[in-house]
């Protein structure tokens, strides 16, 4: 498939609101192959994406990935004890550095296969996805945030101290506005959405309530975007509804600084698919 073909097929499956995921992962699974293949001489064939995520980025081996050949979602709370490298590497790419104070912390259970059979309700298309990439959620070793994604590590959401805290629907929400970052990781390796030397155009975001750099507000539209479309298959009332945000966040991004590709995200899938 050709460079021209694929950004359009990705515009027929994103303008009609459904997730790029399974254009998407073949793809970034067959460029994963070649490449650890050719740069690391590893038979990568067998592994999940989310291992051949890691494998590539980082300097971990693929026998400290064989954790992530389990079927369930989480990996093991004892992971630290049995593989301490995996544990600190993916503690480093999420928090920066490992915080050993709150590691001791008892980890208050989640049901995370239930959630995610849940984003099968929502969504069969995120729950084909989530399958596809062998989604896994490891408990960080920090509480200052309740979910995180990060691109070195595509298949993994970080969980923080307080995701136990919110009800079962926004505990799903957070898992869709993670997996639409990771999705928009993908689309933005299949096409630029950012016109180069825009990237540290810095303005407010209203999601987070600070200035951030021109990607991280695409990435908080796209979030926005997609949990807008959870709130409204869930009928949640919200006191500040992610469609309102979301039309907040669209009028702060400078078109003038996007690619075609990324304003038709703007055009042809935010604002068509409300």
């Amino acid at each position: 498939m050709s460079q021209e073909e694929l950004v359009k097929n990705l515009e027929t499956v994103l303008g009609r609101g459904a997730w790029g995921f399974g254009l998407l992962l073949p793809l970034y699974r067959s460029q994963l192959t070649d490449l650890l293949l050719n740069r690391k001489g590893v038979d990568s064939v067998n592994l999940p994406i989310s291992a051949l995520a890691l494998l590539f980025y980082t300097n971990l081996n693929p026998t400290d990935l064989v954790v992530f050949d389990k079927k369930n979602s989480q990996l093991p709370t004892e992971i630290k004890d049995v593989n301490i490298t995996l544990f600190d590497k993916l503690n480093s790419l999420f928090i920066g550095q490992y915080i050993p104070q709150e590691a001791n912390s008892p980890a208050i259970p989640v049901n995370f296969d239930g959630l995610v059979s849940k984003t099968h309700t929502f969504s069969s298309e995120l729950g084909s996805a989530i399958e596809s990439i062998n989604l896994k959620f490891f408990r960080c070793a920090t509480s200052q945030f309740n979910a995180a994604s990060n691109p070195k590590a595509l298949g993994v959401i970080a969980i923080g101290g307080q995701f136990h805290t919110l009800d079962v629907d926004m505990q799903v929400r957070s898992i869709v506005h993670e997996m639409a970052h990771q999705e928009l990781f993908l689309v933005n390796l299949a096409d630029r959405l950012i016109l180069p030397g825009s990237e540290a155009n810095l303005a407010y975001a209203p999601l987070q309530k600070k200035d951030r750099p021109l990607i991280g507000r695409l990435h908080s539209a796209h979030a926005l975007y997609r949990m807008a479309q959870f709130e409204k298959h869930s009928k949640m009332n919200l006191v500040a509804p992610s469609r309102d945000l979301l039309t907040q966040t669209l009028q702060g991004l400078p078109r003038e600084s996007l690619t075609e590709f990324g304003k038709y995200l703007i055009d042809g899938v935010y604002k068509s698919n409300g």
